[in-house]
């Protein structure tokens, strides 16, 4: 299974660190760079693990922002694609 994952947080940077540490067969990582009010910063760490394990890493288009909105109306914390479906 192929996986694309949209990631900014704590809780992203540890999910993918746990999904590489399995294994997965992360394709790209999309992130959500925090907004500068924020305290806790994960964006650039969530880019050196991609780099460092040579997954595609990108910053949110914009596109990919508003879905984050509706994620987060749905209480989604991340979420992974199969791309082999």
């Amino acid at each position: 299974m192929n996986v694309v994952l949209f990631l900014g947080t704590k809780i992203g940077y540890t999910g993918l660190k746990t999904l590489i540490d399995l294994g997965a067969n992360i394709k790209q990582v999309f992130v959500d760079k925090e907004h500068v009010h924020e305290i806790e910063k994960y964006d650039q760490s969530i880019i050196d693990l991609c780099k460092k394990n040579d997954i595609k890493v990108y910053e949110a288009p914009i596109i990919v922002i508003l879905i984050e909105q509706q994620i987060r109306r749905t209480s989604t914390t991340y979420f992974a694609l199969d791309l082999d479906a």
